[in-house]
């Protein structure tokens, strides 16, 4: 059977991919090894020995981003999935519990700041500093802005960027004490994934599921179903069919193969890069590319279920964070070396989130930062030893916290980093995909975009990351990149990364060309900017916008830059001319920005390329300007020679229209085939020459010797002053569509053709004041004319 798109992993991002594209007319199917859709977004059953029926949610501690107007409340919507469950408000965002003294956190911004201030008082205006900053970061992601403030974070960890406004590591802790739901540290996480997770709980609110994740992954299966789509549960991927660069099928472990036009991989890569021919080169180089990402740790996770409700024994909170008297920076350690008791620990009571999810029994989880090195082989004697020593030194931690849970477990299960990868696959039991570490976020995260022609990626080892939002928004993402590039496809326009055109002019051309487009109606006379260019990590140019004039600086000015774009040229040129998306570019790693995000975003407007941009590639035009130029002015050179000695009007007139004529049938290109200013005038010109020889010999006995000199020069003349100039009908064949409309070649070809009009001019003047032989002498300034032609441009351009 075959499908438009084929998903491998029914988690969030899959389901969510697969909503996006199912409600756009795509036949899409889902792939899922698990008996449930939902990866991690899943409920499971136990019953006691009593037969008391728990339900145990698999992860979802809380949804941020769901009030109405938040990025992902909008995301939400767009899919039409906002109104299709039911979400219950959290009173808090968390609550750090040390020593038996609890800190509960707002999930507001402004009570969350007011809150920050009264604990640390004499720094207020650093923590309005700060708050600010993040609010700005919000709406740069929501308007559209170039992503400056997002850059800076992603690569700077969470510990330094909270330092360089505040430098007190015990507000550094507190703010950060959500690095156990993100797998790293503060020193070692990402500050961008940090704070767009923040962002998302203490302004968009936090949420719990109503009925628990699996609710959620259920609902998104029958919105599914209803467009057309189809989910295949027990249905592992064994086997993926590559052909060159391109994904044709992949086939089940029940022995079925699938094809498709499109894949997305929902899962780790990984272990899907794993089932395609080794001996593809493709698949060489792509493995090569993800070894060198850094994976994430994993957890562990004790699930409690209590003959009572958790608020009968002391635990009234939804979450909490329990230090145990250890720093952040020693957790980690300790995670990596298996040490358990000395961690820190997150405790959710889903009684708490969700009354209702159990009736007359109560629920929680204890969840642990954890690593399947320290595990000994999964069902092994050993692993089961293990898993009952752990279990037994957890409870010992929540009895101390905690002690009227003693008496009350009636379930206990302990979920470990081999439970992590038995269920999905994932490498190591990694819950978060790659490491959000800080060489690993943002716009530098692995892209959604393979580099397999027609395979794409969404949900944790992919931007934005991890996460139940996370997943859901990179879903989401992933499909509007196919939709948005078959909308491309259809419409003749180039897309994609891969097979980016290579550029056919000099980078310095090319910012020559850029400069000398700039339209100064865009700018006041007041505004005055410095962009720096980086291309390949050592080509710099600056550009200087100063009195309402760009100009190319050959070395930077003793002034900071406005604006740093980092980039390849082949990247900025694509973007320029053959339609790269650059806000993909920049999801994709491939283009970065630091400084004034306005005037970024200014950039296509100010040197007007934003015309340019949906333009259909076309092969470069390897033809010489000056040549069909000659060949076409012929006619008005021979003409001068011959009318000397042989003043035949009829003769000369039939001899330039045939050909003119056999020039543009039978020796110009196919692509050249319009009829040019020069060709149409020398049609006209000669026919009115022959006219005036036949039917008023007088008239053209009188005006013969410079008559065609005049028409020539004024039609030179006049296209120059009206900035249509006749050079350029010929120049444009050297060059792409795209460059003939800049400023740039403009003015070069008003400049060449009035030199041509001065050359006829003069020509004229020696014709009619010295006699032959020596007037003959007037060909040099044709010589003279052909030489600055030929180099004038160049010049112009870089070359």
């Amino acid at each position: 059977m075959k499908y438009d798109v084929i998903i491998i992993g029914g988690g969030l991002a899959g389901l969510s991919s697969a909503l996006k594209l199912s409600q756009n007319g795509k036949k899409v199917a889902v792939f899922e090894k698990h008996f449930m859709a939902g990866g991690y977004a899943t409920n499971f059953k136990r019953k006691d020995k009593d037969g008391n029926l728990y339900v145990f949610d698999v992860s979802l501690h809380g949804i941020g981003g769901l009030l109405p107007g938040n990025a992902f409340y909008n995301h939400m919507k767009d899919i039409n999935m906002i109104d299709k469950v039911e979400v219950l408000r959290k009173k808090e965002t968390g609550t750090i519990y040390s020593n038996g003294c609890e800190i509960d956190v707002p999930d507001t911004f402004e009570k969350y700041r007011d809150h920050l201030v009264n604990r640390y008082t004499s720094y207020k205006d650093k923590i309005y500093k700060l708050f600010k900053e993040i609010y700005s970061l919000k709406e740069e992601m929501e308007s559209g802005k170039a992503p400056v403030i997002y850059q800076k974070m992603q690569d700077i960890s969470l510990y330094n960027y909270l330092k360089s406004f505040i430098d007190d590591e015990k507000f550094i802790e507190e703010f950060s004490f959500l690095w156990l739901y993100y797998g790293l540290p503060p020193k070692k996480l990402n500050a961008l994934f940090y704070m767009l997770a923040w962002i998302s709980y203490h302004i968009g609110g936090t949420f719990y599921i109503k009925g628990g994740a699996g609710k959620l992954s259920d609902t998104f299966v029958e919105e599914i179903k209803k467009n057309g789509g189809e989910v295949y549960l027990s249905n592992e991927i064994v086997k993926i069919d590559i052909e060159g660069n391109n994904v044709t099928a992949v086939h089940t472990r029940r022995g079925n193969k699938y094809n498709a036009e499109k894949f997305i991989f929902a899962c780790d890569p990984n272990h899907l890069i794993n089932l395609m021919d080794n001996n593809n080169e493709n698949v060489i180089e792509y493995k090569k590319k993800l070894d060198n990402n850094d994976v994430g740790i994993s957890l562990s996770q004790l699930y409690i279920g209590l003959d009572c409700k958790t608020t009968e024994v002391g635990i009234t909170k939804a979450d909490y964070f329990i230090s145990n008297g250890v720093n952040y920076e020693d957790a980690y350690k300790n995670i990596l070396e298996g040490n358990y008791s000395d961690n820190i620990l997150g405790l959710t009571s889903y009684d708490v989130l969700d009354p209702d999810l159990n009736k007359d029994v109560g629920v929680f989880v204890v969840v642990f930062g954890d690593h399947i090195k320290n595990w000994p082989q999964y069902k092994s004697e050993e692993y089961k030893r293990k898993k009952e020593e752990i279990t037994n030194e957890i409870l010992e931690n929540v009895y101390k916290n905690f002690p009227n849970v003693k008496g009350h477990i009636k379930v206990l299960e302990l979920g470990t980093p081999h439970t992590m990868k038995r269920y999905t696959n994932n490498t190591q039991g990694a819950v978060y995909g790659w490491e959000q570490n800080i060489r690993q976020g943002g716009f530098n995260r692995l892209s959604n975009k393979s580099d397999f022609n027609n395979v794409f990626l969404s949900g944790a080892w992919t931007n934005p990351g991890g996460g139940f939002e996370g997943a859901i928004t990179g879903g989401i993402l992933t499909a509007e990149r196919i939709l948005k590039e078959d909308s491309k496809i259809k419409n003749n326009i180039k897309v994609g990364n891969n097979d980016l055109s290579d550029p056919d002019i000099p980078l310095k051309q090319f910012m020559i060309g850029m400069t000398a487009n700039f339209d100064n109606a865009t700018v006041s006379k007041h505004e005055n900017y410095l962009l720096e260019f980086i291309f390949d990590d050592k080509d710099i140019y600056y550009i200087e916008i100063k009195n309402r004039k760009a100009k190319l600086l050959n070395k930077k000015i003793d002034r900071k830059s406005d604006v740093i774009v980092k980039t390849s040229y082949k990247v900025w040129y694509n973007i320029a001319f053959n339609g790269l998306d650059g806000r993909g570019a920049m999801f994709d790693g491939k283009l970065s920005v630091l400084g004034d995000a306005d005037i970024f975003m200014n950039i296509p407007k100010y040197f007007n390329t934003s015309s340019l941009g949906d333009e259909p590639i076309v092969k470069r035009r390897k033809l010489n300007t000056i040549f069909w130029l000659v060949l076409t002015l012929i006619p008005w050179i021979v003409s001068g020679a011959i009318s000397r000695f042989y003043n035949d009007g009829i003769g000369i007139s039939l001899f330039s229209i045939l050909y003119t004529a056999l020039i543009i049938v039978f020796i110009k290109p196919k692509q050249f085939k319009e009829i040019t200013m020069l060709e149409g005038l020398t049609f006209i010109s000669f026919a009115l020459y022959g006219i005036l020889y036949k039917f008023a010999p007088i008239v053209f006995e009188a005006i013969s010797s410079y008559i065609l000199k005049i028409i020539l020069i004024g039609a030179f003349f006049i296209s120059a002053i009206i900035k249509k100039p006749i050079t350029s009908d010929y120049s444009k064949q050297s060059y792409k569509d795209s460059m003939t409309r800049t400023k740039l070649f403009t003015d070069i070809n008003i400049v060449i053709t009035l030199l041509w009009a001065v050359i006829f001019a003069i020509q004229l003047i020696i014709s009619l004041i010295i006699s032959a032989p020596w007037n003959n002498l007037d060909q040099i300034l044709s010589i003279v004319g052909l030489i600055i032609s030929y180099y004038y441009p160049k010049i112009k351009l870089g070359e």
